[in-house]
């Protein structure tokens, strides 16, 4: 049916364990993470649902492609990207860098969110399936459902090339991660070395920040810490660390099990630190937050200059530590920007038949005060504002730097869906608007909990598109309460208590296709309209009844002589009307068969058809074809679907089809939602400014191929 409806998990979690959440180095398999994050996205277009990224129509040669591509041009090739969660700065970064090497090597992405949930995963490798993708790249958490995965991504309906990142599924998949025990050594040779030059390695006590729960993750990459200061300062009593166990007999290692974040690792270090004083102790975090931890506890003792660290992750919340503290003496980097340069030619190669080799590592690099304005400037001050007249015209004077607004998507997957995403991701670059995104899936409950979320992430504003209305004042309470007061953009179902709706004009929509067909019929047929039917799908709502009705309306401005009865009192049976209301499931199959029966029912009739959208106007298109009365039947419908354009053009009786522009809901919402959170008023109901397209008119919109 295409009718027009118009986790504050830490942020340590993710960027050490599910940010690079599985890897090995050439002797070890790669292994699962159990632990993940949530944070506010950072950049200005995080997710695309159905990213056709750029591509041309001849195929490049390896010369004219950017060197990130390997020499792979995917060109006329389709890979789907299952992403492990929106609205994660580690997981952002990763989709970002896919999207812009995609686009620079011709590789078109089709995207879903696999928000953390396996069963969701296994919902979108089943569509990835559907939609003729040729191959995947998948990003998702949970290793128990690898065998299920696996088994629909490589089955006799497909069998795709896989590259899974950061989780292990070896039944299907190349890998692609961190290398944690390389990634663990880095950092403690980075700390080995500096008590090297200065302590003379007279180290007293090692303590590793863990978190047991993550597994094989931790213990690689904290026994590849010690083993790394191991290979400088290696005549201490580092006992068989290899064997790791919480507790260590006979060794000058402590590990402590610091839960991931800076609140709960603080109490744990201060302890530990207070219960040995004087020693000179050297850190090793399994992530930056943990690491910080230590710092504070530290410095809360003054034992500032007893105290070494080193971890992991390169978070931006250690830049500055790194810059400018001495003793914080590096973190090892996972890069998570760079993760589409191995992904995006490493699948195209695969689709082609070349070997790649499995497992694909990260190259990792310990972040030091002397190398880190390389990679991470420190001059990451925001853009200075610009003026009204520095910005493109989709943005109305509306400058949104600075500024990030929540968007809500509706659902992955859905092309009309889909537009709206792309188009709204393109106006928000263009005016300097970050987007933090969630997929609301079609469910009410996600909607809620995707809210929360906003909230938590302090945006400024949101863009909500969900399909719920029986959740409007839930959702407002999230939005509005005494934690948040956030200017609210709905769009295609109203919320009245928080939000300003953007969607269809539905009465003015209905109208335009009524009238482009009674001009047909007062041209051609003298206005002599025997028999209107709407196919319709009652089951929408007021959606259905307003462009239905709009649609007879139309047809009545233009012939007004017509038995229409009281068509505006709605009710599927109209007595004293030329008005027959079929109910037709809003969708080509299920309207076929009825229309079919009505037709014949009803032979020799001039009949004018009202769809309330494309594919139940085809569906009455191919019943007047199977019974020969194609000169009897004319036909008006909702949407202007790719589907319908070609019928547009070349039947003179599919008169045309009301455009909803998806391709342009985001020049109305970006410049209105920054306006809102300016305190700018914006007219509420904010309209879409709806078009017939007719054969007259549609190449000027929709040229043929586009």
């Amino acid at each position: 049916m295409r009718f027009r409806l118009g986790i504050a998990i830490s942020t340590a979690l993710l960027i050490t364990f599910a940010a690079a959440a599985c890897g090995s180095d050439s002797d070890t398999t790669s292994e699962q993470a159990t632990a993940t994050t949530s944070a506010p996205a950072t950049t200005k277009a995080p997710a695309a649902t159905s990213d056709s990224s750029s591509s041309s129509s001849d195929t490049s040669s390896a010369s004219d492609l950017p060197e990130v591509c390997d020499g792979q041009d995917g060109t006329g090739l389709k890979v789907a990207y299952g992403d492990l969660a929106t609205g994660i700065p580690f997981v952002t970064q990763v989709w970002n860098n896919i999207q812009e090497v995609a686009a620079d090597c011709n590789l078109e992405i089709v995207y879903a969110d696999n928000n953390l949930d396996g069963e969701t995963a296994l919902e979108n490798a089943r569509t990835f399936t559907l939609q003729g993708v040729d191959g995947v790249i998948q990003f998702q958490i949970d290793a128990t459902i690898e065998g299920a995965l696996c088994d629909e991504m490589r089955s006799e309906k497909s069998d795709l090339p896989v590259i899974a990142i950061d989780i292990a599924h070896p039944s299907c998949a190349l890998f692609f991660g961190a290398n944690n025990p390389r990634a663990g050594e880095l950092a403690g040779e980075g700390v080995g070395q500096f008590a090297k030059e200065n302590w003379n390695c007279e180290i007293d006590m090692i303590i590793t920040l863990e978190t047991f729960e993550v597994g094989d993750v931790n213990v690689q990459r904290s026994n590849g810490g010690i083993r790394g200061l191991q290979n400088v300062c290696s005549d201490l009593a580092y006992g068989d660390f290899e064997d790791w166990a919480p507790e260590q007999s006979d060794s000058i290692v402590t590990r402590i099990n610091g839960g991931g974040t800076t609140d709960s690792a603080f109490p744990l270090v201060l302890d530990t630190f207070t219960a040995n004083p004087g020693k000179k102790i050297a850190i090793l975090s399994l992530n930056d937050d943990m690491g910080l931890a230590a710092l504070a506890a530290a410095e809360e003792l003054g034992i500032e200059d007893h105290v070494i660290y080193g971890s992991q992750g390169a978070d931006a919340t250690i830049h500055d530590t790194i810059r400018t503290n001495s003793n914080y003496i590096g973190s090892t980097a996972y890069f998570p920007e760079k993760y589409g340069t191995y992904v995006v030619p490493g699948i195209i190669k695969m689709i082609n038949g070349i070997d790649v080799e499995d497992p694909l590592l990260l190259d990792h690099l310990l972040m030091t005060a002397e190398n880190i304005d390389q990679y991470y400037p420190s001059d990451g001050s925001a853009p200075a504002a610009a003026t009204a007249s520095d910005l493109p015209e989709v943005c109305d004077g509306q400058d949104g730097t600075g500024l990030k607004v929540a968007y809500g998507d509706l659902a992955t997957g859905i092309p009309f869906v889909t537009q709206v995403w792309n188009n709204i991701q393109e106006v928000a670059a263009d005016c300097n608007l970050e987007i933090v995104y969630a997929d609301n899936n079609l469910d009410g409950e996600t909607a809620l909990e995707n809210a929360r979320t906003f909230t938590l992430q302090g945006v400024d504003g949101v863009i909500q598109f969900q399909i719920d209305a029986t959740i409007e004042g839930a959702l407002c309470d999230e939005m509005r309460s005494e934690k948040s007061d956030l200017p609210v953009i709905a769009i295609d179902i109203a919320h009245p208590s928080c939000a300003l709706f953007f969607g269809a004009n539905n009465p003015r929509a209905g109208e335009l296709a009524g009238e482009g067909v009674g001009q047909f019929a007062k041209e051609n047929w003298n206005c002599e309209i025997d028999m209107i039917i709407t196919l319709e799908t009652f089951e929408v709502g007021d959606v259905n009844v307003q462009r239905s009705n709009g649609g007879i309306r139309g047809l009545q401005n233009v012939c007004s002589d017509l038995a229409y009865g009281d068509f505006e009192d709605w009710a599927p049976e109209q007595s004293d009307s030329i008005v027959t209301r079929i109910n037709g499931g809003g969708t080509t199959d299920s309207a076929f068969p009825l229309v079919l029966d009505t037709f014949t029912a009803n032979p020799g009739k001039k009949i004018a058809i009202l769809s309330l959208n494309d594919d139940m106007g085809l569906a009455a298109l191919a019943a007047a074809e199977e019974l020969g009365i194609e000169d009897h039947v004319i036909y008006g419908s909702q949407g202007a679907d790719a589907t319908i354009h070609d019928t547009i053009r070349t039947n003179s009786n599919y008169i045309g089809s009301t455009a909803y522009f998806p391709e342009k809901y985001g020049t109305y919402v970006v410049p209105g939602i920054i306006k809102m959170i300016n305190g700018i008023d914006v007219e509420d109901p904010l309209l879409l400014d709806h078009l017939l397209m007719t054969a007259e008119n549609i190449d000027q919109y929709y040229p043929p191929g586009s």
